[in-house]
């Protein structure tokens, strides 16, 4: 579970923001509210200061005050209640004031009084490769509980206070279940002894805690919280790093880092609003589950990056130590942003299509000018025909159209500028087919997208001959890289980009119902199954088989119940109605998601 920074014994909801004019057409934003430094019987509302307001009236309990400051305390309040706070901005000089903001805090307690006799006796302790055991063995078998390990990191917020860490683990399961408690409980609660492993490897810091407590149906605590510190001892570097930006265009970013020792390194690129938005643990996370061979370094490196750099966009360059899967230095930050791409008139294109099997085709577009932006896709040549060609700037539209997107958020995400090389696989195109590759220069005045004239050429992918056998020695690379929105997102990568395969992500239960005794044929007819799908077996697999690689967001969605995933992948050979399955594997570790 990632933890957010919740607050302590309150749940906070802000219900609404809007704004005012006077007469004289002076617009007063409504303050943006937020709750802190709350107890069980007191707690602060602050708000951010509005543009041409000198005052701030509030409403609490039915009084109304004003204020100079940006935040107002109450105490001595009743716990477990409800309370709202309004406030509004004010001008005394323009005689204006905003709409009232409102927000609503309730007092928890920390539930009935702890039961003396009861104690959880939690224990931990570190075991090889990253493991951090867990262990309890409480007096009362039949009495529930929950125990959850934390980074120290992440503990340092919550001023050495086990009970309010604790609360904070409790509301965020809470936030998860949509307040539903008997939901929560229902998934958390643990009785009797428990000896459990995690693998800490993602987090690795110095120290680590585990909290636990007694909890009842309603999620209050029960008992006194108990807490365990594990101590790592974890390789820590003396290194530091000098990092140069060598180059910044709108398509490619080059950075030169020299260390002052030869201690690995890794060095990363990342997008600047993803690394603002991250914890300094949730970033170390994020961090060590992306270093791998590629950004791996020793002594002074120089690093190009030229795949999917946009321009007019923010990045981050992250630089730290790295040694057996920890972070041994501080992370060391550069932020750079990439130019705004330049307006050509006469942009064309040069185009190179190479077919490399009925449902595979490589294809690059070369623009005249790299700094110009542009926008390519395939489509049939039927659709080209009928829709597109004298319109090519309607197939954006209705793409934007069908994510709920307007023009240019779409082509913030996919537009493209420079030489760009790209794969079309089965997802894009079927056997014995006619297709059109286009592409088009624009440029953005305003909020208007102003195309220019597109170009395409048309091809042709050859005939499925069918029948194939399995390929020999088939292997797979896999990954889950994360959750996103739910699903997970792969990364498959086959010894052999010609042969058809298909992968999963299984639960524990399903891995061990199919995976170990080599059903892979029954778990993906029971997919079928339950698809919906409208055809045979067959042709149900032949609509999933992949070849090349797999780097997506998956179809698989992460379930409430289960925190334990393996991405599986097998070969397929699909013969009229006869479908065989081949040469499985797996990952090699399990993909934890508590």
């Amino acid at each position: 579970m990632k933890l957010k920074s919740f607050i302590f014994g309150a749940i906070a909801v802000l219900a609404f923001v809007s704004c005012d004019r006077n007469t004289d057409g002076l617009v007063l934003d409504a303050p943006v509210l937020e709750i802190s430094d709350t107890s069980s019987t007191s707690f602060t509302v602050a708000w951010n200061a509005v543009e041409g307001a000198d005052m701030y009236t509030y409403e609490f309990m039915e009084d109304q005050a004003s204020t100079e400051k940006l935040s107002v305390s109450f105490e001595d309040l009743k716990t477990d209640t409800l309370y709202t706070v309004k406030v509004k901005a004010v001008s005394t000089v323009a005689k204006a004031e905003s709409e009232w903001s409102e927000i609503n805090v309730e007092l928890v307690s920390s539930g009935t009084s702890p039961d003396p006799e009861y104690v959880i006796n939690l224990t931990a302790e570190m075991k090889p490769d990253m493991v951090l055991n867990v262990k309890t063995s409480p007096t009362d078998k039949e009495a529930p509980y929950y125990f959850e390990p934390v980074p120290g990191s992440i503990y340092e917020g919550f001023n050495d206070d086990p009970e309010a860490m604790f609360m904070d683990i409790i509301n965020t399961y809470l936030e998860y279940y949509q307040y539903d408690s008997a939901m929560a409980f229902e998934n958390l609660k643990m009785t009797g002894d428990e000896d459990k492993d995690y693998n800490i490897s993602k987090y690795a810091e110095p120290e680590f805690f585990v909290f636990a407590a007694g909890i009842d149906e309603e999620m209050n605590i029960t008992t006194a919280v108990e807490s365990v510190k594990v101590s790592l001892d974890l390789p820590v570097s003396e290194n530091k790093f000098v990092i140069v930006v060598d180059v910044c265009t709108q398509s490619e970013i080059r950075v030169t880092v020299a260390p002052t020792n030869g201690d690995q390194y890794a060095l990363i690129l990342q997008d600047k609003e993803t690394v603002d938005a991250l914890s300094d643990t949730q970033l170390k996370s994020l961090l060590l589950s992306l270093v791998n061979d590629n950004n791996l370094c020793v002594n002074e490196t120089t690093m190009t990056y030229n795949k999917n750099i946009v321009p007019s966009h923010d990045y981050s360059i992250l630089v730290f130590g790295y040694e057996e899967g920890v972070i041994t230095t501080a992370i060391n930050r550069k932020d750079i942003r990439t130019p705004d791409p330049v307006v050509v008139e006469d942009l064309t294109f040069e185009f190179e299509i190479t077919p490399v099997g009925p449902r595979e085709v490589d294809v690059e577009i070369r623009p005249s000018d790299e700094a110009a932006s542009y926008f390519y896709d395939v489509v049939s040549l039927s659709d080209w025909t009928q829709y597109y060609q004298n319109e090519p700037s309607l197939y954006v539209e209705e793409m934007a159209d069908s994510q709920g997107r307007d023009v240019l958020d779409y082509l913030d995400a996919f537009g493209s500028i420079g030489t760009v090389t790209y794969t079309y696989d089965d997802f894009y195109l079927s056997p014995d087919s006619d297709y059109v590759l286009f592409a088009m220069g624009y440029y953005v005045e305003g909020d208007q997208v102003i195309w220019l004239e597109a170009q395409y050429e048309d091809f042709h992918t050859p005939a499925d001959e069918g029948g194939e056998g399995p390929v020999e020695n088939l292997t797979f690379e896999l990954q889950i890289m994360g959750v996103e929105i739910g699903r997970f997102y792969v990364d498959v990568i086959p010894s052999d980009n010609n042969a058809p395969y298909v992968y999963a992500v299984m639960t524990d239960i399903e891995y061990d119902e199919y995976f170990l005794p080599d059903d892979i044929y029954g778990y993906f007819y029971q997919q079928y199954e339950n698809s919906g799908f409208e055809g045979t077996f067959a042709a149900y697999v032949e609509s999933i088989s992949k070849t090349g690689e797999s780097y997506e967001l998956s179809d698989y969605y992460q379930s409430d119940d289960c925190w334990y995933y393996k991405l599986i992948a097998a070969g397929v050979v699909v013969d009229g109605d006869n479908v065989t399955f081949y040469a499985p594997s797996e990952m090699y570790l399990w993909y934890e998601t508590w």
